[in-house]
């Protein structure tokens, strides 16, 4: 990408004007490391991968310290894929381990059928992972019957998502699911008190979708691909009004694409500007869910080595 002089100094100049008004939220991006990656407890007979579950874990941490699991809350997990983040909540918030370690292996001592167990051995509340794609080839939904949830698999559109959508399928149920957004099913529905929306590695456009969802009590989404934003669904436009949106989106794919080469200056300085479009971007988010009655804040919850794109944004009522 071509970058001249005055789309330097004119985001330059915008970021400073920006950093002044909200030194403190800028400075978020100073933070150390906080990667909490103690492994949680799990009946699961699987061995996960140690990459995306660290990292999944390191954010389930957080947001427990946070108090977002304190009160009983419908999870609903955004751009899911592989439901890697839904299924670590699931463990963490499963203290009956013991009743599905034992039932697993009464089933593996007399069945030729190994490793799986019924999903109905307990009562449990449902998971919701939202997702463009079906199939459940290398999903992770299996793996929720060693916990205290069922996975209920929503396929379409983040767009047609919201917390009716959820009332709709929010029925008791014996075992996983996967329903399409757009077909939801007469069923008496049963009210939620609190709804949590997680997402790990959600590109630019879906956060931005996510964020501005009715009636959500918490947000805990792990950021990412900010190049993948759009100016029609960035949540606070006028927050950097005057700016070159798209130049803005496309700049920040520069924090991470010279990996651990070393750089030279004109490299050292498009890496920079790349980062400072990214904090523009998402104070911008921090600013708009502030207005909209939120508390937030911001953890880098893995290293730059574990992960490029190393911060969670949370929020809560």
């Amino acid at each position: 990408m071509n970058i001249d002089q005055n789309q330097i100094d004119v985001l330059l100049q915008k970021y400073d004007e920006l950093y002044a008004l909200n030194p403190e939220l800028y400075d978020l991006f100073k933070q150390n490391v906080d990667f909490m990656d103690e492994k949680i407890p799990t009946a699961i007979p699987f061995q996960q991968n140690q990459r995306h579950y660290s990292q999944a874990t390191s954010i389930a941490r957080h947001l427990q310290r946070k108090g977002f699991f304190e009160n009983q809350t419908t999870i609903l997990e955004a751009g899911s894929g592989t439901g890697q983040l839904g299924l670590t909540i699931a463990c963490l918030l499963t203290p009956n381990l013991q009743v599905y370690a034992d039932e697993l292996a009464r089933v593996n001592s007399s069945s030729t059928k190994k490793n799986t167990i019924p999903q109905n051995i307990r009562p449990k509340s449902s998971m919701y992972l939202v997702d463009l794609k079906q199939g459940l080839k290398y999903k992770n939904d299996r793996y929720f019957c060693f916990t205290d949830f069922h996975a209920v698999r929503l396929i379409g559109n983040l767009i047609g998502v919201n917390r009716q959508t959820i009332q709709t399928h929010n029925v008791k149920r014996e075992q996983n699911q996967t329903l399409n957004i757009d077909s939801l099913i007469n069923e008496q529905t049963v009210l939620i008190n609190k709804l949590t929306v997680v997402g790990k590695h959600l590109c630019g456009a879906a956060t931005d979708i996510v964020l501005v969802y009715e009636g959500v009590d918490q947000f805990g989404i792990a950021l990412c691909c900010h190049a993948k934003c759009d100016a029609q669904l960035y949540v606070n436009k006028e927050y950097l009004h005057g700016m070159d949106m798209q130049f803005m989106f496309k700049l920040t794919s520069y924090q991470h694409c010279y990996g651990k080469q070393e750089l030279n200056a004109e490299q050292t300085l498009r890496k920079e500007l790349g980062f400072k479009a990214r904090q523009m971007l998402d104070v911008g988010r921090i600013l708009y869910l502030k207005s909209k009655g939120y508390t937030v804040g911001l953890v880098k919850y893995c290293s730059d080595e574990e992960s490029g794109e190393a911060w969670l944004l949370w929020a809560k009522k």
